[in-house]
């Protein structure tokens, strides 16, 4: 009982903390000497830091990205869509930064469960144009004369509980066209168990989110929890 506790007095304590990772990542399709410095966000689920994110809106600032990158499920949609925190966080960050925004499972949501949410993606979407998002439904755009930045929109079969479905050849070129070949190559994919497909259409770089931090494995078993 007690390791219960304490297990779950630090998963509130993480929900309410970050930290920062960073990454430098080479390619021969990058020229020497060019730089883009990117922000990866993904599932925040209506989560905020501090007083109005301040302190993630602060450490943002002070890595000076060139862009802001997004995963998806910035709010939570489950029987509920409030979409005033999501927008609030992304009028600070276009503000500053061009952002790119790929969908996760609970935007999809809310444009697919209409009876439940309404027209509440429609004015999500109308929202982040309106602030100068490029937004990313199963859509591609050229950054810079050396990157292209995708993002796919996964399908609900892929984001079954307890089972896995197979991402069928051909399926990311059916919702994307091809991969760039000469350019650097960036896919938001928000569901991170389909690499293997990714890779084979072209990704240079997946940046995906989905399990909230990392996943618990057993030997021998496998992946248990996310």
């Amino acid at each position: 009982a007690a390791v219960t506790v304490g297990l779950l007095l630090r998963s509130e304590y993480e929900k309410k903390h970050f930290v920062t990772d960073q990454y430098e990542i080479e390619s021969p399709k990058l020229p020497d000497g060019a730089a883009f410095r990117c922000v990866f966000l993904s599932d925040l689920h209506d989560n905020v830091y501090g007083t109005d994110n301040e302190p993630l809106v602060a450490a943002i600032r002070a890595f000076k990205p060139d862009a802001v990158l997004i995963g998806g499920d910035m709010m939570v949609s489950k029987g509920r869509g409030d979409l005033d925190i999501s927008l609030n966080l992304l009028r600070q960050l276009t503000a500053r930064y061009p952002v790119y925004y790929g969908n996760g499972n609970h935007e999809n949501r809310m444009n697919r469960e209409r009876d439940v949410y309404g027209d509440r993606y429609d004015i999500y979407v109308e929202e982040l144009k309106k602030m100068g998002v490029a937004y990313l439904p199963d859509t591609s755009v050229d950054v810079y004369p050396d990157i292209r930045i995708s993002g796919v929109d996964l399908e609900e079969r892929f984001y079954k509980k307890f089972s896995r479905a197979q991402m069928e050849e051909g399926y990311l070129e059916k919702r994307l066209g091809k991969a760039h070949t000469e350019k650097f190559q960036i896919l938001l994919a928000h569901s991170p168990l389909f690499l293997d497909a990714y890779a084979a259409w072209g990704a240079d770089l997946v940046l995906s989110g989905h399990f909230h931090g990392g996943t618990i494995r057993i030997p021998g078993l496998g992946g248990l929890m996310t």
